[in-house]
């Protein structure tokens, strides 16, 4: 009987270690050592299939899983799947284990409207105070927030709660 698990995204990269994709420097899904995303096709596909089968990981979209966003499975699988990651440790016997990926277009939306804010905001402040605010190129967005990168800051992980007022 196989046991399932449900994993955060930080267990998983310090459990597992995903490996950087060896054949694309500019593969996708860096976590932090470069992306790992292996291409379903091609050399990419066959470079992954001759790793060892519980180091083998499958990216898979979300929207036909019941509507989440896109996640990774333990295990190489063919449904759904965008693509594979190779980890150093294995998996262990009789486990899958499952990480939910944030929505990346939803994360780009709000950095889009958080951009936006930021400009009124700041044509705002300025007109009132006249004291400067970072523009939004000295931040970095990432899936888990905004990191100020301004000559002033110590790296600070902000986060956004953005609501959506169409829906």
């Amino acid at each position: 009987m196989q046991t399932s698990i449900k994993i955060f995204r930080e267990a998983f990269v310090a459990l597992f270690q995903p490996q950087p994709n060896q054949l694309d420097a500019q593969a996708s899904h860096d976590f932090g050592a470069g992306g790992t995303m292996y291409e379903p096709f091609g050399a990419q596909l066959e470079y992954v299939q001759n790793n060892d089968a519980q180091s083998i990981w499958t990216i898979c979209y979300g929207g036909s899983n019941g509507g989440r966003d896109d996640y990774i499975v333990s295990g190489y699988h063919h449904d759904d799947r965008i693509g594979h990651i190779i980890t150093k440790q294995p998996v262990p016997d009789d486990v899958q284990i499952t990480i939910d990926l944030p929505n990346a277009d939803l994360l780009w939306r709000a950095a889009e409207n958080f951009k936006y804010l930021h400009q009124i905001a700041r044509g705002r402040v300025q007109r009132e105070v006249e004291n400067a605010i970072p523009e939004f190129y000295e931040w970095e967005f990432d899936e888990c927030g905004l990191t100020d990168l301004t000559d002033n800051s110590e790296g600070t992980q902000r986060y956004l709660v953005m609501i959506d007022m169409h829906s």
